[in-house]
């Protein structure tokens, strides 16, 4: 055992070495790096300093920022590269092990018709050393061995986890690749039958560096790639925002990120579309967010005034859960929309407290929802010979909750890690979706 776990950790150094010298080179190429780019970059914004009326200039410098945000997608889609490699490297040494360990379940069958090792054929114990080796090399076992020289492996910390083989029973071992996580992989043995089992030992050997590579390198340049993207774009549009463009105009943001995502129903189909767009460039993330569906939670009112005036002194009655409060328009007002509205809502919030929230909108309209009343009774009336009151009332709370936990709410409008998801289509009660990331920001940089 000593000695197959030195093949096993030799070959993990040269999974490691190997892969991570293919990122360093990329990092570090002129074509593919940033660092040329970054140096453009900045170049053509000191030139541009100097004559900020010139279209030449102007144009030059938007040329070399498009050059900077295409060399972080281009470096991004080589990691990308690189990544689908160690997919596809541990898939390949999965079928490498899988074969063996069916090798050795004949040997073993061999080695069974024998009582000791004394009696059994050099060539087959041969044959069996040879098969654990190449094991070893591929990932780290526990081997025992019985008088006969039948072996149990398993890859576990002892001898009764992660066994893959007992006498001529040859268990399958197999890995689930999280898309949205780069450094997370699960092993399963048997996964399609009933004695199934997490593997949760498995490491070294060239599958366990290649595990490593995931989790330890490409994980860690992938962060810091799309953190110096966010950071980058962030400061730069601040900084961008203060001039002016060639109208005399406020400037606007130079870098914006194009986040991707596929939608689709944890079961059978969804009428629900999504549209995703950037609140903060600073706070997106890379990953999976999983929406759900609560029909009876998420109550509003949305109440509409019509177009027609309100008179000094009309009443409207506002009543919560039977809790009834009057406004009484005040005097000059009434023809006023902006004002009667924001006076309206300052109204009801001072009247009801923190047991709802109102949202004036952009129609002489507002909506009234609340966090503390999951269903409540909300009504509007007028006394109005002039002006006149409406109401619809909508049910159902959207739950967005990304892989790090965190979560938020909203009737279909949701704010999280920097995006705001707006849903639309009819969704059913306990609807479960997910919104799978297709790109990482730096792959989404653009001018």
């Amino acid at each position: 055992n000593n000695l197959r776990r030195s093949y096993s950790d030799l070959e993990v150094q040269t999974s490691i070495l190997e892969f991570t010298n293919r990122v360093v080179d990329l990092l570090g190429d002129e074509d593919i790096g940033l660092l040329s780019a970054f140096d453009k970059f900045f170049a053509a914004a000191k030139q541009l300093s100097t004559d900020p009326a010139s279209n030449i200039m102007r144009n030059a410098f938007l040329s070399d920022s498009d050059g900077l945000a295409a060399q972080f997608r281009n470096l991004s889609a080589q990691l990308d590269l690189v990544e689908k490699e160690t997919e596809e490297g541990i898939k390949a040494e999965l079928r490498k092990i899988n074969s063996i360990t069916d090798q050795l379940a004949t040997v073993n069958k061999q080695l069974s018709r024998k009582s000791t090792t004394n009696d059994q054929p050099p060539e087959i114990l041969d044959t069996r050393d040879l098969l654990l080796r190449e094991l070893s090399q591929l990932v780290r076992n526990t081997v025992t061995e019985k008088t006969s020289g039948v072996v149990t492996v398993s890859l576990g910390t002892n001898s009764n986890q992660g066994v893959i083989l007992s006498g001529v029973n040859a268990r399958n071992l197999e890995a689930t690749i999280d898309s949205s996580d780069v450094g997370r992989v699960v092993f399963n043995i048997d996964p399609q039958s009933a004695s199934r089992e997490v593997a949760s030992g498995v490491g070294g050997g060239t599958l366990g560096g290649i595990v490593e590579v995931r989790k330890k390198v490409l994980k860690t340049v992938y962060s810091e790639l799309d953190t110096l993207a966010k950071s980058f774009a962030s400061e730069v549009n601040k900084v961008h925002k203060e001039g002016l463009d060639g109208y005399g105009n406020p400037g606007g943001d130079l870098f914006a990120l194009d986040p991707k995502f596929t939608i689709t129903a944890a079961t059978g189909q969804t009428a629900v579309q999504s549209t995703i767009s950037v609140n903060d460039i600073s706070k997106v993330s890379y990953g999976n967010i999983n929406l759900s569906y609560d029909q009876s939670a998420g109550q509003v009112s949305n109440i509409q005034l019509g177009n027609e005036n309100f008179s000094d002194g009309d009443k409207i009655l506002f009543s919560l859960n039977g809790k009834t409060v009057t406004y009484t328009v005040e005097a000059g007002i009434g023809s006023n929309r902006e004002q009667l509205m924001g006076s309206i809502t300052k109204f009801l919030k001072d009247a009801f407290g923190t047991q709802i929230i109102v949202r004036q909108g952009t129609q002489s309209d507002f909506a009234v929802s609340s966090q503390l009343l999951r269903n409540f009774t909300f009504s509007a009336v007028t006394d109005s010979s002039s002006g006149h009151v409406s109401q619809t009332n909508h049910a159902g709370l959207w739950t967005a909750t990304d892989s790090a936990n965190n979560s938020t709410t909203g009737i279909s409008v949701l704010d999280i890690n920097g995006l705001r998801i707006t849903l639309t289509g009819k969704a059913k009660d306990g609807e479960n979706l997910i919104l799978n990331s297709v790109n990482r920001p730096a792959a989404g940089l653009k001018v």
